[in-house]
């Protein structure tokens, strides 16, 4: 299994019937199963409590999931769940397996019994002649003749020891192959139909807030790695043609180094969406457009959130890779000393500033604004809503910034 992907139990009450969450889903680190639910009020016949394991690189990839209610939407096969539940006729339960079979072939003798619930089975005991063994197993099924299926096979071509490897069962995803994982537009179209009851404002402001949750933190640390490398790379290059100044050099990239190994997978949390982001998606949503409601307010979300994001993870690196070089005494060492034709401290400042401008450009370029998208989605016979940049710091960033006319030293 991949270090980048780790083990979630995602739960929810869902609506049988539909295939709709019934809330926001709970995820926790861990494989985990549940023995009980509680709720306030008991759950109506349509509706179930259900979970499922997944490998995912965060929680709010592990909530994106639709492995809750594949099973259940229209062009969903509901005789192949992969969510666990407890009551209901939709989902796996927990049942135990348990048979006498040949020591040799690992066939059962007679019928392997299945019951209901997983059951402790290391005392029992059973009653068979030389050259036989018991076989037990906690599964989890669609029924009693699923689990037995789960656990035995009679088909000697694809397995001579007749057992299947439980641990493989449905309801364990494997490995990465089974992390479902939903892009942006999906996300949004999901929780837009759960919030249908809401207003139009509040429930496209809801979905936006989602959507850039989820793309908030892998823009930032794309942007993140890719400022560190780029401030490491030059460093080391002009080392290479300036000698007196490889020392100091040689700190401003192991600082790079540093801030690279100390990024977390799941760092950052995102902050809140941006009030033009809100106020772009709950526009676009509102009036009519070339495309379903949720899709526009995906496009406008995903925009606000990957700008922000980009421009927030390059100048966080620049300024961690200069705390750490100045915490290496790196701006001591460049003291007196110059690179190129540059002071080295001076050389510092404005590669920081570069490696920052560099990475901004092309975003504030290429990525249209979340009010740009907004009002490109309009009819033509809407008028548009006049609404800002994402933010005046994404504003502030994206612009190069003015020449220096005086001299200045990085301490």
């Amino acid at each position: 299994m991949p270090d980048t992907l780790h083990p979630y139990t995602v739960s929810a009450v869902v609506d049988t019937t539909t295939g709709e969450l019934l809330g926001t889903p709970i995820v926790r680190p861990g494989h985990e199963d549940y023995g009980g639910f509680d709720t306030v009020e008991p759950l109506a016949t349509t509706e179930q409590f259900r979970w499922v394991h997944v490998w995912a690189p965060t929680e709010a990839a592990a909530a994106a999931s639709d492995a809750l209610t594949a099973d259940l939407r229209p062009d969903g096969e509901r005789a192949r769940p992969v969510a666990r539940a407890l009551s209901g006729e939709a989902g796996l339960k927990p049942y135990s397996v348990a048979a006498v079979v040949h020591t040799r072939t690992g066939r059962p003798i007679g019928e392997p019994v299945a019951a209901e619930g997983h059951h402790s089975l290391a005392g029992a005991t059973f009653v068979g002649r030389r050259g036989t063994r018991s076989h037990t197993a906690n599964v989890w099924a669609v029924d009693a003749a699923d689990a037995i299926a789960q656990v035995f096979t009679t088909i000697a071509a694809t397995n001579a020891a007749g057992l299947r490897s439980v641990a493989a069962a449905r309801g364990d995803p494997p490995g990465p192959a089974d992390v479902v994982a939903l892009d942006a537009v999906a996300v949004a179209q999901r929780e837009w139909n759960r919030l249908a009851g809401m207003p139009v404002a509040a429930r496209a402001a809801l979905v936006a807030d989602t959507v850039w949750n989820r793309e908030y933190p892998a823009t930032y640390r794309t942007a993140y790695t890719a400022a560190a490398a780029r401030v490491a790379a030059a460093a080391t290059e002009a080392a290479a043609s300036n000698p007196t100044a490889w020392i100091a050099l040689h700190q401003l990239a192991a600082a790079s180094g540093d801030a690279l190994s100390r990024l977390a997978p799941d760092h950052p949390a995102p902050p809140p969406a941006s009030h033009g982001t809100i106020a772009a998606a709950q526009f676009t949503a509102a009036g009519p457009g070339r495309q379903p409601p949720w899709q526009r307010v995906a496009d406008v979300a995903a925009a606000g959130s990957r700008t922000a994001g980009t421009l927030a993870g390059a100048l966080t690196a620049t300024g961690d890779v200069l705390a750490g070089w100045r915490a290496r005494s790196g701006h001591l060492l460049a003291d007196g000393i110059t690179v190129g034709a540059k002071p080295a401290g001076i050389w510092v400042a404005d590669l920081l500033a570069a490696v920052n401008r560099e990475i901004a450009a092309p975003v504030a370029a290429a990525v249209r604004t979340a009010a740009q998208l907004a009002r490109e989605d309009q009819a033509s016979t809407v008028s548009p809503l006049t609404v800002g940049p994402v933010s005046s710091r994404a504003r502030t960033a994206a612009s190069p910034a003015p020449a220096s006319t005086t001299t200045r030293r990085t301490r």
